[in-house]
């Protein structure tokens, strides 16, 4: 028979016995296994793959990784392949507090249970003239809606967004177009199950130039220049660890990350 932290397995379980006469019930509530591929800076890892050590509040320890979850029971497996469900309330407080965060990252890795959508806006709208141009200055930003279905409420979350901004020179022979990226982050969002929360990015200055009737530009450049936002990407954090990201349009994941890469560069860099 294997021995668990120097006590045989039936010694360990004793206790829990007949709890454990109603795991065959109890399975089907079981969180089941997500393969989540967590992304960050060239590196990945698997959500709920990680070996550590479980400790009954006995002070008994076992090697083995989570495998599932539910109100009562943990399913963990030790690296041999053998599996075992505990009754939650028997392991350490630390332990506990791990299956929770546990939880709540296999959770959010599913996008049917934690939606991520956004559209873009502009607001104060403002108009002007000079000698032969029309001009229009807004504020453009994109705004992100977060929806939880996972059955758990998600506390201390981190939205890091960055916005390609489409910037084109007026007065400009060939119409020259400059893609620029504006980020930012909102910390500590908070969000309880079946909740949905719309944040709002920052404020862009978008310009639109128009040369009026009887005017061109001496250089004959085309007569209108348009600044417009041309992309989001949204990446969330838990504890410091980056658990889903989004983009719009979807096609945009791989510059998003990129400019986000470059900003964390930066802080190295200068400390900012």
């Amino acid at each position: 028979m294997d021995s668990f932290g120097g006590y045989t397995h039936v010694y360990w379980f004793a206790n829990q016995l007949l709890g454990l006469m109603m795991v065959s019930m109890r399975l089907g509530r079981l969180l089941p296994i997500f393969c989540g591929l967590v992304i960050l800076g060239g590196f990945s890892t698997l959500l709920g793959t990680e070996v550590r050590t479980f400790t009954n509040n006995e002070g008994q320890s076992i090697q083995a990784s989570l495998e599932s979850v539910d109100d009562t029971y943990v399913e963990i497996r030790r690296e041999d392949g053998r599996r075992f469900t505990i009754p939650l309330q028997t392991l350490s407080r630390e332990d506990q507090e791990y299956v929770k965060k546990w939880v709540s990252l296999q959770a959010i890795s599913d996008e049917r249970l934690f939606e991520i959508s956004a559209k873009r806006l502009d607001e104060n709208e403002t108009k002007s003239t000079q000698t032969g141009l029309d001009i229009e200055e807004r504020d453009g930003f994109y705004e992100i809606t977060l929806e939880n279905r996972t059955g758990t409420n998600l506390n201390d979350l981190e939205v890091r967004w960055a916005i390609r901004v489409e910037k084109t020179a007026a007065g400009e022979v060939h119409d020259r177009k400059a893609d620029l990226w504006t980020k930012g982050r909102i910390k500590d969002v908070d969000l309880s199950d079946r909740e949905e929360k719309e944040l709002e990015t920052g404020r862009v200055l978008l310009r639109e130039v128009k040369v009026q009737s009887g005017y061109r530009w001496a250089s004959n450049a085309p007569k209108n220049a348009r600044d417009k936002l041309d992309g989001l990407y949204v990446a969330i954090f838990l504890d410091g660890m980056m658990i889903r990201e989004y983009s719009l349009p979807s096609g945009l994941l791989e510059e998003g990350r990129d400019a986000m890469r470059l900003e964390e560069q930066e802080k190295l860099l200068f400390g900012r």
